[in-house]
C-alpha cells in the first residue's frame, strides 16, 4: 500500500561547477474490488543552466547576456488518481506550489527594433493546479482531457505561458498494429503578445 519513488542526480556544468537534485515521492496505492486510488507527494528540487541562446543570443533581435546564473528551485505535488480498478475510466488532479530563484525572464531592451536579452528575476512562486479524465469506451476507443492553471508571482516570467490550457484527446484502434489519435489544445491568451 506504502510506496516510495526516490532519485538524485549530480549535473556538472563546465561554467556553474557541481550540483545536486533530487526528488522524494511517497505514495499511497490501494486498489479494492471495483476501483482503485492512488494519492501522493512529491519534493524535487532543480538546477537549470541558462542555454546556448540565453546566453549568446539571436543577433540583431535576441542580445546576447553572458552573466546569466543558473536557475534553481523546489517544489511540492501532491496528487490524486481515482479511478476503475482495470483503468478504463481515471481521474486526476494535482496541486502544486514552486519556488524559483534566478528565474529566466526576457525583456525588451530596445523599442525600436524590439530587440531584447534574457535576465535573471530573484525571487519567484509558483502555483498551480490539474484535472484530468481518461476513459476507455471499449478496445477501440479511448478519449480524454485535462485542464491546467499556472500563475507566477511575477509576470515577467510568464513569457510564452498562458495561464490556461486545455488538452482533449480521441485515440482511435481500428486494427492491432493501428493508432489514430486525435487532439486537441485550447491555450488562454498570453500577457506577453
Amino acid at each position: 500500500i506504502w510506496n516510495l519513488d526516490a532519485g538524485a542526480r549530480m549535473t556538472d556544468n563546465s561554467k556553474f561547477g557541481n550540483h545536486w537534485i533530487y526528488s522524494l515521492n511517497p505514495f499511497i496505492l490501494k486498489e479494492l474490488e471495483t476501483v482503485y486510488f492512488k494519492l501522493g507527494y512529491s519534493y524535487a528540487t532543480a538546477f537549470i543552466a541558462p542555454t546556448l541562446y540565453q546566453n549568446y543570443g539571436s543577433l540583431p533581435y535576441v542580445l546576447p547576456n553572458f552573466g546569466l546564473k543558473p536557475e534553481t528551485n523546489s517544489s511540492h505535488e501532491i496528487d490524486l488518481s481515482l479511478g476503475k480498478k482495470d483503468r478504463s475510466i481515471v481521474f486526476t488532479a494535482s496541486l502544486f506550489q514552486r519556488e524559483e530563484k534566478d528565474a529566466f525572464a526576457y525583456e525588451i531592451v530596445d523599442f525600436q527594433t524590439y530587440a531584447g536579452k534574457f535576465k535573471n528575476v530573484g525571487e519567484n512562486s509558483v502555483k498551480g493546479f490539474d484535472l484530468g479524465f481518461t476513459y476507455k469506451l471499449n478496445e477501440m476507443l479511448n478519449f480524454g482531457g485535462n485542464f491546467s492553471f499556472v500563475e507566477k508571482e511575477k509576470r515577467e516570467t510568464m513569457l510564452r505561458q498562458p495561464k490556461q490550457r486545455v488538452n482533449s484527446f480521441l485515440e482511435i484502434l481500428p486494427f492491432k498494429s493501428t493508432r489514430i489519435n486525435f487532439s486537441h489544445q485550447f491555450v488562454s491568451k498570453r500577457t506577453d503578445s
